[in-house]
């Protein structure tokens, strides 16, 4: 009786180490493994963001070379230069017809054109005001022009 009590000792001593070393490879292999699922999220995460970027700057780039293609930066709006004929001789036709009317109005009109409007009476600026209903009104406002 005595051998099998020490063969049941010795081995249930055997199991309970064996447990221990089986939960602590459990628990070093559950967290390698979280740790290689974290890894491989940062890393998509890293990949989908560095493919939107790239297809964001490729849409930028592509958005800049056609500004700069059509000349939305130049500050020269003249008609760029056809070399068809018909078209330069359209063009002509009409910035001379142009010419003329400008001419005739500054010759028989004068410019500016329009009528010369006198300034505001304080009184009449008061009366604006209050009809806006603005109760302080800044003083430069009210002043009568000469």
């Amino acid at each position: 009786m005595e051998c099998v009590d020490e063969r049941r000792d010795k081995e249930t001593s055997h199991q309970g180490i064996k447990l221990t070393y089986e939960l602590k490879s459990l628990r070093i292999k559950t967290s390698a493994e979280r740790q290689q699922h974290q890894s491989q999220y940062f890393q998509t995460v890293r990949d989908i963001r560095e493919q939107s970027l790239d297809a964001a700057q490729r849409h930028h780039h592509a958005l800049q070379r056609d500004r700069r293609r059509w000349g939305a930066d130049d500050r020269n709006f003249a008609p760029m230069y056809n070399p068809t004929r018909a078209v330069q001789l359209k063009r002509q036709e009409a910035i001379t017809l142009e010419v003329s009317v400008l001419s005739g109005v500054a010759k028989y009109v004068g410019f500016p054109a329009a009528p010369e409007l006198p300034s505001l009476q304080s009184t009449d600026i008061e009366e604006d005001l209050r009809a806006m209903r603005v109760r302080d009104c800044p003083s430069s406002l009210v002043r009568t022009r000469a």
